[in-house]
């Protein structure tokens, strides 16, 4: 809602379980003075990181054809993400409920979109970490998800799928 404030964890639920595209630009206001500022920080991040085909135009993923990246490189990303434990708390919340705001009486519960993080699903994965799905008509389905087992990490990128399920299949 115009107007509305949030704290920037509530903002950063917002974006990354229910994936809030408001929140997302809010959010790159916040840390980036602009949403411009914000996705040159990204860039900056992602080259540092090694990510070379990867080029943001917009803090939340909607389709642009400058807008790209590879599995690759969504995993070199991730995997530094998960060095921050501040990420990986948002990353691995499965609900959320963000209270009454200035502009909203009631309280909204959110849930990640990823299903192999709910145990009533049949994609359930007993070691995930977290996972971020996404959807745009040019990307298709997206899922970028973190698990452990046996002590190890394993980061799965799968990208350009046809159907949500395909994707957890995948």
């Amino acid at each position: 809602t115009p107007g509305e404030q949030l704290p920037l964890e509530q903002a950063l639920m917002g974006a990354m379980l229910p994936s809030a595209n408001d929140a997302a630009n809010g959010v790159a206001e916040t840390i980036g003075g602009t949403i411009e500022n914000f996705v040159d920080m990204m860039n900056a991040r992602a080259a540092a990181l090694g990510a070379t085909n990867t080029h943001f135009v917009n803090a939340n993923g909607l389709d642009d054809d400058a807008h790209v990246t590879t599995a690759h490189d969504m995993a070199l990303i991730t995997k530094a993400a998960l060095q921050n434990p501040d990420f990986v708390r948002v990353f691995s919340t499965a609900e959320y409920t963000i209270p009454a705001t200035n502009k909203q009486v009631e309280a909204r519960n959110i849930g990640a979109s990823n299903k192999m993080m709910f145990d009533f699903t049949k994609y359930y994965y007993p070691g995930i970490i977290g996972g971020k799905s996404g959807y745009t008509e040019k990307a298709g389905h997206t899922l970028v998800s973190a698990a452990e087992k046996n002590g190890r990490k394993l980061i799965s990128v799968v990208m350009a799928e046809p159907g949500n399920s395909a994707m957890y299949v995948d």
